[in-house]
C-alpha cells in the first residue's frame, strides 16, 4: 500500500478516535527474541485493534524493506550509513561475545586466544554482512587469519541448536546469554571486545507521525529508559 495513502488512512482513523492499524516491524534477533515480545504484549493489550506484522532479519535485509515501504520500523543494530531519509535513534549498546557448547574442546577456559577460535568451524546468520565483517576485523586486529564460515542460518535458534552440538563457534549479543544457557551454549573468555555497536530503531522521516507508530516508538523508547 502506498506510504501516503496508509497516512491518511491512519490519520482518518485518529480523528474518530480509532486505534485500528497494522504496524510493519523488522526486527534483529536479539529483539524478537528478547526485548519485543513484552513490549508486543503490552502494547497489543492497551490497543487490542492493532495488528502487527514481524520480519526477522539482519540489517542488511532489513533496511532495503525500510526504504521500499514494506517495514515501518526497524529494530535491530544500527550499524549502517546515514541516509536523509531514515531516522535513527539509538536505545541501547549491545557487547557481543562469542560462544561455545558446554562440550567444546574450548569452554571453560580461562583465556582464548584468536588463534585459538579460529581453527574451529563458526555458524553466522545468513546475509549478516556486518556481522561477517565484524568477524574478520576481530581477527585482524589481532594478527591471525578469520575463521572458516561453515554454516549461514536466517534462524538464530538453528545456529543456537548447531552451535550445542559441540562442534561450532558463533557470536551473538552477550543479553542473549540466559537463552544460550537453555541450549547449554555460554560465552568463552576472549581478549579484548569482541564486538560493541549501538542498536535501536529506524523508521522513515515522514512516519513518524503516524498516530500507532508514534506511540509504539514510544513503547520502544521505554527500553534504554529502564536501562
Amino acid at each position: 500500500m502506498d506510504i501516503q495513502y496508509r497516512h491518511a488512512l491512519a490519520e482518518i482513523a485518529a480523528a474518530r478516535g480509532g486505534s485500528e492499524g497494522l504496524i510493519r516491524i523488522g526486527a534483529g534477533p536479539v529483539w524478537y527474541s528478547c526485548f519485543l515480545p513484552p513490549i508486543l504484549d503490552r502494547f497489543a493489550s492497551l490497543h487490542p485493534h492493532v495488528r502487527f506484522s514481524l520480519r526477522a532479519g539482519v540489517i542488511d535485509t532489513l533496511i532495503p524493506g525500510l526504504i521500499g515501504g514494506e517495514i515501518d520500523i526497524v529494530c535491530a543494530s544500527l550499524d549502517f550509513p546515514n541516509r536523509a531519509e531514515i531516522a535513527r535513534e539509538p536505545i541501547i549498546d549491545l557487547r557481543h561475545v562469542v560462544v561455545a557448547a558446554d562440550s567444546h574442546p574450548l569452554a571453560g577456559r580461562d583465556d582464548v586466544a584468536p588463534e585459538e577460535l579460529a581453527r574451529f568451524p563458526w555458524v553466522t546468520l545468513g546475509g549478516d554482512h556486518v556481522g561477517t565483517g565484524r568477524i574478520w576485523s576481530y581477527f585482524a586486529a589481532h594478527g591471525c587469519p578469520p575463521p572458516r564460515i561453515a554454516v549461514e542460518s536466517s534462524s538464530q535458534s538453528a545456529i543456537l541448536e548447531l552451535v550445542a552440538g559441540g562442534r561450532f563457534l558463533a557470536h551473538m549479543p552477550e543479553v542473549m546469554a540466559r537463552q544460550a544457557a537453555r541450549h547449554g551454549v555460554r560465552p568463552l573468555v576472549t581478549p579484548g571486545v569482541f564486538w560493541e555497536t549501538p542498536a535501536g530503531i529506524a523508521y522513515r522521516q515522514s512516519e513518524h507521525q503516524l498516530p500507532m507508530l508514534r506511540r509504539f516508538i514510544e513503547a520502544v523508547r521505554a527500553i534504554g529508559r529502564r536501562g
